[in-house]
């Protein structure tokens, strides 16, 4: 009960406070040991100060307590370690976080986020939802997005060769990339910008083609995401990045 009560705090308690309140309880449960109605109403509320200083001594080793002030709006960036679904909204965790304006020791380690959909979910199964079957956009003309993900074919024919045991399970279809492992990539680049908005993004996993996308567009400065294992594989472009692309011969 303790630990729920310290964990509900909207911001940090004074540190004094987990040991001074109970110590102060183990004194007057001394002082009352012979009134025995009394003392097991004190012992369970000794109980509970005993998790909130539990939880709040755990806090203070990790150094990642609860921030000791409401701050807002402010700047916040981090390394997104987890996404849960609620049902109005999101709740993402960061670690290695940085509140603007602030020395990084005040950034706790671990910074949870919830975000609230205003009005109706930002994405629901109905008329939100649409399933489209073609060949990369062939089915989707006239249609422009903000943001386009893909995750292509990008395994070379060598590579192809060397895969473990275990992927002819799995439909070639979903690995092979061709000679270089950009069959689909190179299409899907030179395509994307007639259904991207203006300030739309386009965000492809590229694999072990990186090195093979690099060298064949060695002038285009492509945006690497790293991920958690310190793998850039997947590369951010942008809509006008991809008309000064277009504008280049094929390679």
């Amino acid at each position: 009960m303790g630990v729920a009560v310290y964990f509900a705090l909207p911001v940090e308690p004074p540190w004094y406070l987990g040991p001074t309140m109970l110590g102060g309880l183990l004194c007057l449960a001394m002082a009352l040991h012979r009134r025995g109605n009394v003392l097991l109403v004190l012992m369970a509320v000794i109980a509970v100060a005993a998790g909130f200083w539990a939880a709040q001594s755990s806090s203070a080793r990790i150094a990642g307590p609860v921030l000791k002030s409401k701050m807002g709006p402010v700047g916040l960036t981090g390394t997104i370690t987890d996404i849960e679904t609620r049902p109005h909204g999101l709740r993402l965790s960061l670690r290695d976080s940085r509140i603007a304006k602030r020395p990084d020791w005040q950034a706790p380690k671990l910074v949870r986020l919830s975000l609230r959909y205003k009005g109706e979910p930002l994405l629901a199964v109905g008329d939100r939802v649409r399933l489209v079957q073609g060949d990369l956009f062939s089915s989707l003309e006239g249609q422009r997005y903000d943001l386009i993900v893909c995750n292509p074919p990008y395994v070379s024919d060598s590579l192809m060769r060397t895969l473990p045991h275990e992927y002819n399970h799995e439909p070639t279809l979903a690995f092979a990339g061709g000679n270089g492992g950009l069959d689909f990539i190179t299409p899907l680049l030179y395509q994307a910008r007639a259904h991207l908005s203006d300030d739309g993004l386009l965000v492809v996993e590229a694999g072990s083609a990186r090195d093979a996308l690099e060298a064949a567009w060695p002038q285009v400065s492509f945006t690497w995401l790293m991920s958690m294992n310190d793998d850039a594989v997947v590369f951010v472009v942008n809509a006008q990045e991809l008309e000064a692309l277009i504008g280049q011969a094929e390679p």
